[in-house]
């Protein structure tokens, strides 16, 4: 059994502690670095993509 040491994060920690460089989710409570794996433009309608600050203003 394998036990987990990371600090548990909110939403609001999540956006505190939100790295510099890259793209990043929360994920099951932490930072989850999110890599591509094929082009945005193949899974994903640019008119319909938001950031973090649209969805939070929203």
């Amino acid at each position: 059994m394998t036990t987990s040491t990371k600090q548990k994060l909110t939403f609001d920690q999540f956006l505190d502690n939100y790295p510099e460089e890259g793209f990043y989710e929360l994920v099951n409570e932490e930072i989850i670095e999110v890599r591509s794996t094929r082009n945005h433009d193949d899974v994903a309608d640019p008119e319909l993509s938001l950031t973090a600050e649209q969805v939070l203003t929203a």
